[in-house]
């Protein structure tokens, strides 16, 4: 018979159980990981792990978290400022309390132990829902969640009071060359021109260098700074990461964290964060001076020295993660759809969202773009062109 135990920290977990149900290939997905969100206060009000065991031994994981007054305006990334003004008297006004189940950096999975078939999924759903109910929190997202990961939990199809809703993919670039070159040669002659333009462009600008760094720790209060400035401006924002997080992060050699890191003089005006497990660089972060951005395309040349890092290392792949889909796609990227499950405990408030919330959540800057390319992605006819300008708009349109 199948039971849910909630556990209500990933210490409940045995670590070497866990690692042998997430992905080899997702650094994000890392005991440590959730370990370093769980404990170092990313913004979120809590965490538990749903476990279903059958005869006493655990089949599945499902981690969830939950706001308590997630603001609407955060989580669509869109300002309204008279809700700021109504704020100022009422702090929780335009917010909803929402359990997500998945993670709250990356796309969501169900984890199941090795050698078991189809899980018995009914169960864990019932289990949010009364998650929700005891914690009082009216809206229930499974987050993020690919086709295959969906299946487990929905075997029969998504089905009221669920309903599907868009979600945004991550860029992904796969890397079958040996080494730089390798992948420069690979890009259109026009691609490949502009990226080399644009790499001169940094790398020869009077007092501009780019670093590789794996001991970063002491960078972190330069850091924190550029982060909030590209959070600021993201597409979405729900959590908000601590200084606490990037030093918890830049200590664990398990995920061989390492900053590329742009510098003008002694200022640093660019980095981003990555993170290595089983043959994937994974972007964790990026962080931007704006006012940088006129002269010069530090966001395009993070990335694509991430690349480079990656190849050294012999990975089979980089993922960019979410936004500024157009600037990953000329790079050569392939997309990883995802989808939100969503529901309400109000049947009113559910059938407005299921209406309404297609089009707020389900358009983002760039979803024309997106769809053209996945409109194209099967017949293999999308040709990613590259700009004659030197990047510096698009970089100031980057939100990570």
């Amino acid at each position: 018979m199948s039971e849910i135990e909630i556990l209500p920290s990933i210490h409940d977990i045995p670590r070497a159980e866990w690692e042998a149900m997430a992905p080899a290939d997702d650094p994000l997905w890392r005991w440590s990981f959730f370990e370093a969100m769980e404990t170092t206060g990313i913004g979120l009000d809590g965490f538990a792990y749903l476990s279903l065991k059958r005869d006493g031994k655990r089949l599945a994981l499902l981690p969830v978290f939950w706001l308590e007054a997630l603001k609407l305006d955060d989580a669509s990334g869109k300002s309204w400022p008279m809700v700021q003004r109504v704020r100022q008297w009422w702090p929780g006004f335009f917010s909803i309390s929402t359990l997500v189940c998945g993670n709250p950096l990356a796309d969501g999975r169900l984890l199941v132990a090795p050698g078991v078939g189809e899980v018995e999924s009914r169960p864990l759903v019932q289990a949010v829902r009364a998650l929700a109910r005891r914690k009082r929190l009216r809206w229930i997202f499974f987050k993020d969640f690919g086709e295959k990961e969906l299946a487990k939990l929905f075997p029969d199809s998504v089905r009221p009071p669920f309903f599907e809703v868009e979600a945004m993919p991550d860029a992904v670039l796969s890397l079958p060359w040996n080494d730089f070159e390798g992948y420069l040669a690979h890009l259109s002659p026009k691609s490949r021109w502009s990226t080399r333009r644009r790499l001169r462009k940094v790398h020869e600008a009077p007092g501009v260098r780019i670093e590789v760094l794996e001991d970063f720790s002491h960078l972190i209060p330069q850091m924190l700074p550029l982060y909030r400035q590209v959070y600021d401006n993201a597409d979405a924002r729900m959590d908000l990461l601590t200084s606490e997080f990037f030093a918890t992060v830049a200590e664990n050699p398990e995920l061989r964290p390492t900053v590329i890191a742009c510098w003008k003089d002694e200022r640093l005006i660019g980095f981003l964060l990555c993170v290595f497990s089983g043959g994937e660089c994974t972007s964790l972060r990026i962080g931007l001076d704006y006012p940088q951005l006129e002269e010069l395309p530090v966001y395009f040349v993070l990335f694509v020295e991430s690349i480079r890092l990656a190849l050294e290392r012999g990975c089979h792949a980089v993922n960019f993660t979410q936004t500024s889909y157009v600037n990953k796609l000329r790079m050569g990227s392939h997309l990883r759809t995802f989808t939100h499950v969503v529901t309400h405990s109000n049947p009113l408030v559910r059938r407005l969202a299921r209406r309404f919330l297609p089009k707020t959540m389900g358009r983002y800057r760039d979803w024309e773009e997106v769809h053209n390319y996945l409109a194209k992605q099967d017949s293999g006819t999308w040709v990613p062109e590259s700009r004659e300008d030197g990047g510096a708009s698009e970089d100031r349109a980057a939100a990570h």
